[in-house]
């Protein structure tokens, strides 16, 4: 499974059209820049260095890369199985163990298994991808929200996203990265707002008891919070198929 950490920034990228006409002579005078286009001001900030720095960012990557492994594991782990159930009936097959009812039953259990695989490795990839499409829809607003308020004093006409060489050429005094990335607010700042949106909630996911449970209980400890389950009905979807399907 490809690791698709990407952040959905639109690339904003101005081509400047060149006047291949030759050159006529005349005496008009070269028009000033109005007011309006001396007032814009546009600024930059590097898609990678914020990927790289932003403190929430790097929690959920680490989180995500914990997940991605975690399914690559249980996918192996089935595959494996698969691989030893289709050895063990070739070789019984080969010492006339079975009847041609028995062969042919034990057959369509291996099949129907290989089809369980394949079906659970769609469901968890499809569900791998809606968790990054839904960290990266989350980390845009966040970011959006932020470059809101911190424009409210800068005053920038536009502020674009710079990732690779998707701008062509920039001055440097444009990039208000590190600027922007000291600003974003940290977990502790936040804490409050996302203890308040799990009020009430109960939690699952997948291996969620053993990881994404125990990350949100450490970070709100180390803001001073009780981020108690007792109260709440967790569901970890990786103890139910462990139970669905025994090794």
């Amino acid at each position: 499974m490809k690791k698709t950490f990407i952040f959905a920034f639109a690339a904003l990228l101005g081509l400047a059209s060149c006047n291949n006409q030759p050159q006529q002579n005349d005496t008009k005078e070269t028009k000033a820049p109005s007011k309006e286009s001396s007032d814009v001001k546009i600024a930059y900030v590097e898609v990678d260095s914020i990927m790289s720095q932003y403190t929430y960012w790097k929690e959920v990557t680490k989180l995500m890369e914990q997940k991605e492994q975690n399914i690559q594991k249980t996918l192996a782990t089935k595959q494996q199985s698969l691989q030893q159930a289709a050895a063990k009936f070739q070789q019984d097959i080969q010492a006339n163990k079975y009847t041609q009812q028995q062969a042919q039953q034990v057959q369509a259990s291996i099949q129907k298994q290989a089809q369980d695989a394949e079906g659970l490795q769609q469901r968890l990839g499809n569900e791998y991808q809606k968790l990054v499409a839904d960290y990266n829809k989350a980390l845009a607003d966040s970011l959006h929200h932020f470059l809101e308020s911190f424009n409210k004093d800068k005053k920038y006409t536009m502020i674009l996203a710079k990732q690779g060489d998707n701008i062509l050429y920039s001055d440097k005094s444009l990039d208000i990265t590190d600027d922007v990335v000291k600003d974003c607010p940290t977990f502790a700042e936040r804490a409050d707002e996302i203890f308040a949106f799990f009020e009430g909630c109960d939690l699952g996911g997948f291996n969620s008891d053993r990881y994404d449970i125990p990350c949100l209980e450490e970070e709100f400890a180390r803001v001073g919070r009780n981020f108690g389950v007792s109260q709440r009905r967790c569901i970890d979807v990786q103890r139910i198929y462990h139970k669905m399907e025994p090794r």
